[in-house]
């Protein structure tokens, strides 16, 4: 299987089309693969977060710099004094005009495009959690980085997200070689990459931890092109796992055991069925799970996540929790114990009682 990570400034590439390399077939093509199951892209929710601030800017420079050059060029005509000229304003008035309407109506189709390609359910999205910008914290004070001393935060993040994924991914606990591949695709050479004679190549401190080869692009086209070199078949991706370690399953499972309302039989009984479901049923019970969750309020599910484990796989306190959101552990006791009364209610109920039934347990 490939995998591919494209950075942020890639994507700003295809809607700006203001270097070769990364044009909209390239992305037409990286669709029709990702559909195809033939490569599976990761985006970590820090890079769509980025795409979206990256475009407000990018219309507003789009403005600045069109203005700036039309202000420019008007000046210069109206140095000359030639009477027969005279209408040259008002043309290169309305030529940047409508060229700078032309620019960023494209952009902002190809940008859209570009959403809605990152929201197909074949791609997949890696969350940013508080765990990996600690992660990424961490890294940068370790100086785990290329550039030690001016590394980003969100470029230390992207490292830990794709790590994070690696980390629980079922199809990869161990090196591969030959079998996996990341194609790791950014023009930031400098935070990312090393130069060899061969060209770039991920650096050291980047693929330290990944459990696979990996080839290192600057653009889309080459990318592709490297691809079309290997000639590799559609495969069907192995299911990923949903929790961050077997701590974390163990805290689902057990949650699941004791929030069940209606059930009559024994629940230690229970528990032991929930153990032997296979991956997959147990990946179908936690999205059921996750739409239960979601009924709540926001604090209301974060504290619950962070109480039972499901976050990172362990396990927080009132007081711990407390600071987090600078409340005291009396009230943070008040709002789970609200919580877990809510997720008892019979409508909610209804989630973990299909859940159940998908995986045949009645």
């Amino acid at each position: 299987m490939i995998y591919v990570f494209i950075d942020t400034n890639i994507w700003i590439r295809v809607w700006s089309q203001g270097k070769p390399g990364c044009e909209p077939t390239h992305l037409e093509r990286l669709q029709q693969l990702v559909n195809e199951s033939r490569i599976t892209l990761l985006v970590p929710e820090i890079i769509r977060l980025e795409i979206e601030k990256k475009f407000r800017d990018f219309k507003d420079k789009v403005q600045e710099k069109f203005d700036k050059i039309e202000r420019a060029a008007v000046n210069e005509a109206k140095k000359e004094s030639w009477a027969e000229i005279a209408d040259l304003e008002n043309a290169l008035v309305s030529f940047f005009q409508q060229a700078k309407d032309q620019k960023i109506a494209n952009a902002t189709k190809y940008h859209t495009d570009i959403q809605a390609f990152l929201s197909l359910p074949k791609v997949v999205n890696i969350p940013f959690t508080p765990d990996i910008s600690f992660r990424g914290q961490r890294r940068l004070i370790a100086g785990r980085m290329p550039q030690a001393f001016s590394a980003a935060h969100s470029d230390a993040c992207i490292i830990e997200s794709l790590l994070e994924y690696f980390s629980i991914h079922s199809g990869i606990e161990q090196p591969l070689l030959g079998e996996h591949r990341l194609f790791f695709c950014s023009e930031n050479t400098k935070d990312f990459a090393r130069v060899e004679k061969e060209g770039f190549l991920l650096h050291p401190l980047v693929a330290e931890g990944l459990p696979l080869q990996s080839n290192y692009f600057i653009t889309l086209q080459a990318m592709m092109n490297v691809y079309k070199e290997l000639n590799i078949a559609p495969t069907t991706p192995p299911p990923k796992r949903v929790f961050a370690n077997d701590q974390m399953e163990v805290f689902f499972l057990t949650f699941i055991a004791n929030t069940l309302v209606d059930y009559a039989g024994d629940r230690n009984e229970l528990f032991a069925r929930l153990q032997a479901l296979s991956l997959q049923e147990k990946n179908s019970l936690w999205a059921e799970v996750e739409q239960l969750l979601k009924t709540l309020m926001y604090r209301e599910r974060e504290i619950v996540e962070l109480r039972l484990g499901f976050g990172d796989g362990f396990t927080y306190t009132y007081k711990e929790i407390g600071r987090i959101f600078k409340v005291s552990a009396t009230t943070i006791s008040r709002v789970y114990i609200r919580a877990m009364r809510k997720l008892q209610h019979p409508v909610r109920q209804k989630f973990l009682r299909e859940g159940l039934k998908k995986v045949g347990i009645g």
